[in-house]
């Protein structure tokens, strides 16, 4: 974000994070303790910065021939 922000000269709007190698019965535990700290990093940018937060999980395992 320090990046965006200093390259951009603004703050993202939304962020959009790509999560790989979580089984589907870690899926909860992705979204309860991984996005609140993804929300606790970026309120040290102050509290108007309040971006749309997407997480989507990548699962490569399938059945399928």
């Amino acid at each position: 974000l320090v990046k965006y922000q200093k390259y951009r000269r603004v703050l993202p709007k939304r962020i959009i994070f790509y999560r790989d190698g979580v089984s589907e019965g870690q899926f909860k535990k992705v979204l309860d303790e991984e996005r609140p700290r993804i929300a606790e990093a970026y309120k040290s940018f102050g509290t108007n910065f309040k971006p749309t937060i997407t997480i989507i999980v990548v699962v490569k395992r399938h059945h399928v021939r």
